[in-house]
């Protein structure tokens, strides 16, 4: 079977980090010789891309994309008045609905099926169909369910786990678990050459998930401090959405930083690479919430490497099983430590061409073909 169909409910194309997610995989399962379709819901909400997915993503490869016409109720003035447990109850069950009419749009044609939702995998699927199960986080509701589903009615299944926390929770519900790091595209994410002496540092991505801010606030005010000691600097923040990126504007207006700060908003794929790959350091800021903590594995630390980035990371949890894939990365407990780690390259400019190349050769082991090879003699063996 050299068929693979990825599954995605929700806003797509999506600056969000699932859709990059999806694609870089899409991708690598192209590369092993696998014809490869994404379905996706037709969506009203204004917050959607209006680009074809393949424009949005910088895709050349032979990836079909189906379109299937869902009602989103997202989209509807109701649905955001409603409590938090009845939107993801209501979202849930729109998304068991719309993975049937994946289902009668396959017509029982054999294939692998992947997605990060067991909802859209056991609904959309037949007994027979070898099952990847991306998790990225603890099942909720009626995932919980799907997922036990899965492995009883479903005996070729692979659960895919992205930080150790996953890892165990994975195992408690099948012996089929691989835990498997995010992986990098170095097609698109490579670096370029520096335009100016200053040191760039740089965060790219969204600014929030679930609700938390991501740590952009607490990096604004430590680059504020940091200006107080020198000016051998520039500071690139670029990401969305839009209106955290007005507050964000507003918030520096009054500050002497103000002069140091570029603001960019999120753009395709390509533009993030672009903006990578002109840094000298990535940051991870990220605070120390359940999901980030456990769940959070960072596509940004191996996209930084990639582009050439030495990198700046707080030290929760998830952050520092990358350090396991071998990067370099400067890991921070506190904003005296924040500070002294972005002085330190600022003063020692070598740590920082060690550090670039120390993650551009680790980056090109992290491929994400490499990683699909993994999943791949896993499936064989189902």
């Amino acid at each position: 079977m050299n068929s693979i169909h990825f599954l995605v409910f929700g806003r797509f194309p999506t600056e969000k980090a699932y859709g990059g997610h999806l694609i870089s995989n899409a991708k690598s399962f192209v590369e092993n010789g696998y014809k490869v379709n994404v379905y996706y819901p037709s969506t009203n909400n204004s917050k959607t891309i209006d680009l074809d997915p393949n424009e949005y993503y910088s895709i050349s490869d032979n990836i079909n994309f189906t379109e299937i016409r869902h009602r989103d109720i997202t989209g509807t003035a109701v649905y955001n008045y409603l409590p938090k447990i009845i939107q993801s109850l209501l979202w849930s069950i729109s998304g068991i609905f719309w993975a049937i009419k994946v289902k009668r749009d396959r017509e029982n044609q054999p294939a692998v099926l992947w997605s990060t939702n067991p909802n859209l995998l056991l609904f959309s699927s037949y007994s027979n169909d070898p099952l990847i199960v991306e998790l990225h986080g603890a099942a909720r509701y009626i995932q919980r369910i799907s997922l036990k589903c899965i492995t009883i009615y479903r005996r070729k299944h692979i659960f895919v786990a992205t930080t150790e926390s996953i890892l165990d929770y994975a195992q408690n519900l099948t012996e089929y678990s691989l835990h498997l790091p995010n992986a990098v595209d170095s097609r698109i994410f490579k670096p370029s050459r520096k335009k100016n002496n200053k040191i760039t540092f740089g965060y790219v991505g969204m600014f929030e998930t679930y609700g938390v801010e991501k740590g952009i606030y607490a990096t604004i005010d430590i680059f504020s401090k940091v200006l107080e000691t020198t000016d051998d600097f520039e500071l690139v923040i670029m990401g969305g959405p839009d209106e955290l990126l007005s507050k964000y504007k507003q918030y520096v207006e009054n500050l002497p930083i103000k002069s140091k700060i570029t603001f960019v908003p999120y753009g395709t794929q390509q533009d993030a690479a672009d903006k990578m790959s002109k840094l000298d350091v990535g940051l991870v800021p990220y605070p120390k919430s359940k999901h980030m903590t456990d769940f959070s594995s960072p596509l940004k630390f191996h996209e930084y490497a990639s582009s050439g980035c030495a990198i700046i990371a707080s030290d929760i949890k998830s952050n520092k099983e990358v350090e396991k894939q071998g990067y370099s990365i400067s890991y921070y407990s506190s904003e005296s430590e924040y500070e002294q780690r972005i002085l330190d390259f600022i003063k020692g400019k070598d740590s920082l061409v060690e550090d670039s190349e120390v993650n551009l050769e680790t980056a090109e082991k992290n491929s994400w073909n490499k990683r699909t090879d993994t999943v791949i003699n896993k499936l064989k063996r189902l």
